[in-house]
This record gives structure tokens, C-alpha cells and sequence, in this order.
């Protein structure tokens, strides 16, 4: 049995908020962005929605 194939969709809002966030406060973007990269990763441990 085959994997499910999963896609990430980013709002054209939230891309304006990571860039606004990128360069306002880039620790904090780095660490959202591990956590966005662990969930695309492992979909498991990501929140049903």
C-alpha cells in the first residue's frame, strides 16, 4: 500500500505575514519554519484538522 501524498497550500496572507515576520523577528521565523518543515515531513505528527 501506497503512502498518502500530501500538499502544503499557503494563503497568499500568510506568506505576507512570514516575509513581515522574516524580517522583523528572524529568530522566531527560523523556528516556525523547522516546525512547518517537520510537519511536511511527518504528517502524522501534525493536528487533524
Amino acid at each position: 500500500m501506497s503512502e498518502p501524498i500530501y500538499t502544503l497550500v499557503v494563503p497568499f496572507q500568510f506568506e505576507a505575514i512570514l516575509k513581515r515576520l522574516k524580517n522583523k523577528k528572524p529568530d522566531v521565523f527560523k523556528n516556525l519554519e523547522n516546525k512547518i518543515e517537520k510537519v511536511i515531513r511527518e504528517p502524522i505528527l501534525g493536528k487533524p484538522l
